[in-house]
């Protein structure tokens, strides 16, 4: 079993020990590591997987587990009582899990296990442990520069070799090391190790192919090598020159420039290393100068310093500097030169240059700072052409002002025209406006046409967004030459309009554009006010109106208006241009209209609708009021523009006394209409107009344990209604409701759960557009009837939970968006602690403890404080910053989860079984989980439940990974079935024959068998004939079916799967049943129809030659009677004996040839006759001997013949001494029934033989040995 055992973790795992040298991954990729801890030999187990990361689960979770990791990251052993618990994101990936080590593999996949990312893990915390190496990596020589090395807790362990080093490895190191970036790995042998030679613990570090690498000994495996790895990171001595080649030394650490003021180096070096020649002195005060002058320039044929191509200039000469692709290096160049930002980069060709290959962090002072190649004569393809921002300008030209006309920008010393097309917008227009502080650009829908000028097109590229532009040279312009149509016009704000300063009354204004002006009172009488009242729909003017007062800052209107009492609007009245010195002295006009008109909602945002005028108020009739009139109301009341329909059968009686009301033009006031008054004697209208505008309405989360999550109900006409599913359909919808509960941006939608409620009065419609800021500016439907509730989380949303193996007790945190946030024990007693463990339907509470927090623990920025009757935990939020200490609480209620049978069955929580309406197959993994029996296989509705039964309905969140801490609620299960759970702990593997023929598996308690849709793997079925207890699989059995069925189960392993059991997958198929055989099978013996069976035959021929035994006893018994009644019977002494009839000897001598006939038999004490016995027996008379006769014992049916000869011989013996006592012939009786052995089944099927001869010597007489 062994050496079977050694074969199958060879051929299953394939692992090859020749290549175990790398030990932190195979042939295969996986890797391991630990991570987020303080060195690579602490943390949580992390599995690099088919190119994905993953989690380790603790399921089984045992020291044998740590005792592999620790030996396969070369890490050493656990550290005793190290290991803790650690939270994981919960959407990682877990690959393995339900791990089972003896602490003997040498990797963590060796492990029995069901395989990677088989088993279920919900669970949002993990194992974190320290092993007892602790490894640091430093360079020798420097603390950037030198060749590789590690220690362990200090002590020099071994050197990086250099295979496999390249340039990521090298970049990593110096990452790790706080070096910078890679900047020069040195060439093999350059930098060697003082002390390679002589240590035996260096390692090569493979990174291949695996992304997310915290340190590089998560790469490294043992390796002998020629030469150690070695690296200069960027941070090894950067210097550089604040001008250049002279002012302030400094030095980059750490990505900071810091002054240098020491000559430990020579200036000249230094100077060198800058390219700036020699030095004039040494560093003083951390000043330094060089002897070269230096400056970058942009060199054009129009002096413009902010464009052209990029030179250096060196003591007077310049010299180009080459590249292409320029990005970095472009911003620097305009931000050294002090001319804005890159607008364009492009190149042109050139001679030799004195810098190449130039790369920038785009935070140098200068482009000299730049790492590059420098030399004197380089050969140069290509140099740089940059155009910046501050070289480029804006106006309108030929449009008889500033604020319009046709676009033009300066590009590269010439004034260009911008070419209209599909890309240019208003938006492009507005910057235009803005940029020239002519306000927001506009196009008229009668666009002016300007002179198209003449010169090339530019073309404007704002890749970005353009509202977030302040410039249009922020965008990318480019020359497109002389081909376009045509040029952007543009016309800035240019619009007037008439408005009173109030309602009906007020300064007359003029809005023209975006400027507000003031209509002045020259030439101001009755009939132009009583034209303004009539033409703003209140009436005429109240005689004697005044005019106001000009305030300094208003700017009036330079025209006058003369009106007859025809006109109805102010602009068809004559105008006249007041002169300036009129004007500047002029007062504002202001006149007050008879009418005064006002409307309102009877509740404010909802109600009748009440109009009041000339001290009366009452209704307006329904039938004139339209949609239109609603809309305008809502909106003047400060209740949003959206109109919602009443539930109310009929609205609230109301006197009418407005039968109809009209506008005369386009208003945004009501009371600017004209209204038809109903008569005293009018009665054709009696329903009163009413409305119900979308600002009355106001959102709630139902109560829960959670915030800003849960079912929404909407206050709609005072009373409180559910919304269904389908009103949070629309995105924008969400979104405004999570902002009008200060909830943020809708982040997830789902039904709720429980049971579904009857038909009444929900929301089943709500539209919101994409700019809402609150729910009060949608439009909302309601209806009566039945629906499934909906469930709406925003993103600041926050719950509970108990983190525990227990679900209503543990360490209290908080959930929210992308965090997760211990509870302060500050401030929580016996109140607080009733109130959540209520709202975790846990009953009361236990006990409250502080516990220490884990290093890794943020705290929740509140405490809470319950108050009153809270119906939640959050009711009892205060905005006060805890002391660390975190919460535990212990209720007292315990949610019992069971199956009914050992790992399936029907579900029960707390005894009561559970419907499955929105039922998840994660739920059931869940329960399997929790009741050790791996993952559910799947779950079935089991029947219908009772109508008046109580059933638990669940909703589990993505944090709670035991049943008990998810949602539940009771209620009736009308429309559903009841849960019946499988989970892989219940499966069971048979044969049809013993260890071989048809695979079954046992599902819900029945033998079932299987298809296989892809052949097992030789391991796979190793392992399930192991699981048989029969061995390892036998090959040499060949499969016998050839019939289809139509199957419920199939087998279907895929790479990933390492555990048979989870390969089970209840899913139909109609194939040829699968089979195996294995190392114990027995080959059953088959008798064929094809080759008929003798038995019968023999039956046959035993039951005649029965028979004819059976006549012939019969008949020679008759015989023997009658002549012993004919002739007295005499008994022959001793050896003269003899036979009275020769029939006997016919007798026997067929018996001898039927004995012949079956090869022989053996034969028993009780067949043969001693003489003494003959002698005894010759002493009775017939009567006793067939008395005697009688009395022996009844042989069995298949015995019918021999003994039917036997009684033939003793009947026929002829006896002349005289009688002895009868208890000698009982004693032979008794001897022949109890002492005699028991016929065997061969003896009974012989025929008996011939009694032996008196006198012989197998005679015996009785009482005498033999």
């Amino acid at each position: 079993m062994c050496f079977c055992r050694v074969f199958l973790n060879v051929m299953w795992r394939q692992t090859d020990d020749n290549l175990s040298n790398v030990q932190t991954f195979t042939a295969a990729g996986k890797r391991l590591v630990l991570r987020n801890g303080s060195n690579p030999c602490e943390g949580h187990v992390e599995v690099f997987y088919n190119n994905e990361w993953g989690l380790v689960g603790d399921k089984l979770w045992s020291r044998e587990t740590e005792e592999v990791v620790c030996r396969s990251t070369h890490c050493g052993k656990p550290v005793g009582n190290a290991t803790e618990n650690v939270r994981r994101p919960l959407d990682s990936k877990v690959w393995l899990n339900e791990l089972q080590c003896n602490g003997s593999q040498k990797q963590l996949w060796d492990c029995d296990s069901p395989g990677w990312g088989i088993s279920y893990y919900q669970k949002p915390f993990v194992r974190k442990i320290t092993c007892s190496r602790n490894i640091t990596f430093s360079l020798e020589g420097s603390r950037c520069a030198g060749a590789v090395r590690y220690s362990d807790r200090g002590t020099l362990a071994g050197y990086i070799c250099n295979d496999n080093w390249g340039d990521d490895e090298a970049r990593k190191l110096c990452e790790q090391l706080g070096c910078g970036g890679l900047k020069k790995r040195p060439t093999p042998g350059q930098m060697s190790g003082e002390a390679f030679q002589s240590l035996s613990g260096n390692m090569t570090l493979n990174c291949a192919g695996m992304n997310r690498i915290d340190n590089l000994w998560q790469c490294a495996a043992p390796a002998s090598c020629q030469y150690p790895a070695a690296v200069i990171c960027s941070d090894h001595e950067s210097l550089r020159l604040t001008e250049r080649c002279s002012g302030t030394l400094q030095k980059e650490t750490n990505g900071k420039w810091e002054d240098v003021n020491d000559n430990n180096v020579s200036p000249d070096v230094r100077c060198q290393q800058m390219h700036c020649g020699g030095a004039h002195g040494n560093v003083t005060d951390s000043k330094l100068t060089c002897t070269d002058d230096v400056k970058v320039v942009l060199v054009n044929n129009n002096n413009d310093r902010c464009y052209g191509t990029v030179h250096a200039e060196i003591n007077g000469i310049r010299k180009a500097v080459c590249g292409s692709s320029w990005t970095k290096q472009a911003d620097v160049v305009c931000k050294e030169l002090g001319c804005g930002t890159v607008n364009s980069v492009s190149t042109r060709s050139s001679s030799p240059g004195i810098m190449d290959f130039v790369e920038c962090l785009g935070n140098e002072l200068s482009l000299w700072h730049c790492e590059a190649k420098h030399g004197e004569n380089l050969p140069c393809s290509r140099v740089p052409y940059i155009v910046c921002s501050a070289s480029l300008k804006v106006r309108l030209a030929d449009g008889g002002g500033r604020c319009a006309g046709r676009l033009e920008i300066k590009h590269e010393g010439q004034w260009k025209r911008v070419l209209q097309n599909q890309a240019w917008t208003n938006q492009h227009s507005n910057i235009i406006c803005k940029q020239l502080k002519c306000g927001m650009g506009v196009v008229p829908e009668n666009s002016v046409k300007y002179s198209q000028g003449s010169g090339s097109f530019l073309t404007v590229d704002c890749k970005s967004d353009i509202s977030k532009k302040q410039k249009i040279t922020a965008c990318i312009i480019t020359d497109s030459g002389n081909n376009g149509q045509s040029a952007v016009g543009i016309t800035c704000e240019d619009h007037k309009a008439l408005f009173l300063s109030g309602s009906c009354s007020g300064e007359v204004g003029i809005k023209n554009g975006s400027k507000t002006f003031w209509l002045s009172d020259v030439d101001w009488n009755q009939d132009v006010a009583n034209t303004v009242c009539q033409q703003m729909h209140c009436g005429n003017a109240v005689p004697n109106t005044n005019s106001t007062s000009r305030a300094d800052e208003m700017e009036v209107w330079s025209l006058s208006y003369n009106c007859s009492r025809n006109e109805t609007s102010l602009f068809e009245c004559a105008n006249t241009t007041i002169p300036s010195d009129v004007n500047q002295n002029a007062s504002i006009a202001s006149v007050t209209c008879s009418g005064e008109i006002h409307l309102k909602l009877t509740k404010r945002c909802w109600g009748n609708v009440e109009i009041s005028m000339e001290g009366k108020s009452g209704g307006i009739c329904a039938d004139t009021w339209t949609e239109d009139n609603s809309r305008m109301l809502c909106e003047e009341q400060g209740c949003e523009n959206n109109v919602l329909k009443s539930l109310s059968l009929s609205p609230r009686q109301a006197e009418i006394m407005v039968l109809s009301l009209h506008a005369m033009q386009p208003t945004a006031n009501l009371s600017q209409y004209n209204f038809i008054m109903k008569q005293d004697n009018d009665r054709t209208c009696q329903k009163p107009a009413s409305v119900v505008c979308s600002g009355s309405i106001e959102p709630r989360f139902s109560v829960s344990r959670d915030s800003c999550s849960g079912s929404l109900e909407l206050l709609y006409e005072e009373s409180w209604l559910p919304v269904c599913t389908e009103a949070l359909s629309d995105v924008d919808t969400r979104n405004t409701i999570c902002r009008t509960l200060n909830c943020g941006q809708a982040i997830e939608n789902s039904l709720d759960f429980g049971p579904t409620p009857a038909s009444r009065q929900v929301i089943t419609q709500i539209q919101c557009s994409t700019n809402a800021t609150s729910l009060k500016e949608c439009n909302v439907t309601s209806e009566t009837r039945s629906c499934t509730l909906g469930v709406l989380k925003c993103s600041g949303w926050k719950t509970m939970v108990l983190e525990h193996d227990e679900p209503c007790k543990g360490e209290v945190v908080v959930y929210s968006a992308g965090k997760v946030s211990a509870v302060s024990s500050e401030g929580w007693t016996k109140n607080e602690g009733q109130r959540l463990c209520q709202d975790m339907t846990c009953g009361s509470p236990i006990q409250l403890e502080e516990k220490a927090p884990w290093p890794t623990d943020s705290f929740f920025n509140g405490s809470f404080s319950c108050a009153g009757k809270p119906q939640s935990i959050w009711e009892c939020e205060k905005k006060v910053l805890p002391s660390e200490k975190k919460l535990f609480i212990e209720c007292q209620n315990e949610a019992q989860v069971t199956l009914l049978q050992e790992c399936h069955g029907e579900l029960r929580i707390n005894n009561t079984q559970v419907c499955n309406s929105q039922w998840k197959p994660d739920y059931s993994n869940r329960v399997c989980q929790e009741l050790s029996c791996s993952n559910a296989m799947d779950f079935t509705e089991k029947g219908k439940p009772r109508p008046e039964g109580m059933y638990h309905h669940i909703h589990c969140d993505e944090y709670h990974f035991k049943l008990g801490q998810c949602r539940r609620v009771r209620g009736s299960c009308n429309s559903a079935s009841l849960v019946e759970i499988v989970c892989v702990g219940s499966i069971k593997f048979s044969t049809t024959e013993k260890c071989g023929g048809n695979i079954q598996v046992s599902y819900r308690d029945k033998w079932k068998e299987v298809c296989i849709q892809k052949d097992l793997t030789i391991a796979m079925k190793h392992q399930l004939c192991q699981k048989m207890n029969c061995g390892n699989y036998n090959s040499s059995f060949n499969s016998r079916n050839t019939e289809e069925k139509q199957l419920e189960m199939s087998l279907e392993c895929t790479d990933n799967h390492l555990d048979i059991k989870h390969c089970v997958k209840k899913k139909t198929c109609k194939r040829v049943p699968a089979e195996i055989y294995c190392q114990d099978y027995e080959r059953p013996i088959i008798i064929t129809e094809d080759e008929p069976s003798s038995v019968p035959i023999i039956l046959g021929v035993s039951f005649l030659l029965v028979l004819l035994v059976v006549v012939a006893v019969g008949t020679r018994f008759y015989v023997t009677r009658r002549n012993r009644k004919l002739n007295p019977a005499r008994m022959l002494p001793g050896k003269e004996m003899e036979f009275e009839s020769g029939e006997y000897e016919d007798v026997v001598n067929r018996d001898d040839e039927m004995e012949d006939a079956r090869g022989g038999r053996f034969r028993s004490d009780a067949e043969f006759f001693r003489e003494d016995d003959r002698r005894s027996a010759s002493s009775l008379p017939y009567d006793d001997i067939d008395e005697a006769i009688e009395a022996q014992p009844l042989n069995p049916p298949a015995n019918t013949t021999r003994a039917s000869n036997m009684q033939e011989d003793k009947v026929t013996y002829e006896v002349e001494d005289p009688p002895e006592n009868y208890d000698d012939i009982d004693d032979i009786t008794k001897a022949e029934v109890h002492d005699g052995p028991k016929p065997t089944a061969d003896r009974d099927a012989a025929a008996a033989p011939p009694g032996p001869v008196p006198g012989g010597e197998d005679y015996l007489l009785p009482g005498q040995d033999g």
